[in-house]
């Protein structure tokens, strides 16, 4: 994902080579562990995509509260130095 945090892109291209050599290395046992970490390795991989776009600027925003797993983005909204006064007429 592109403009996250400077210094971490090189650390998440690590990670994504572990995942995929732990996701590879998954393919290979038997059932039921390789259900097992499969099931595990999607989770994390969702946890990461939720930081890469919190370091990107985005906030992960919960779409479905009901669906497990599914997040929508949404941009951190940068503060502007403008204030709102009173709501109430006069």
């Amino acid at each position: 994902m592109a403009n996250t945090t400077p210094g971490f892109d090189r650390d998440l291209g690590y990670l994504d080579k572990f995942l995929a050599n732990l996701e590879r290395h998954a393919q290979g046992l038997e059932e039921p562990r390789q259900s097992a970490l499969g099931r595990l390795l999607v989770e994390e991989r969702a946890r990461w995509d939720q930081i890469r776009a919190i370091l990107a600027g985005q906030l992960p925003v919960e779409a479905n509260p009901g669906r497990e797993g599914q997040v929508e983005e949404r941009a951190i909204a940068a503060p502007t130095g403008l204030t709102v006064g009173s709501l109430i007429a006069r």
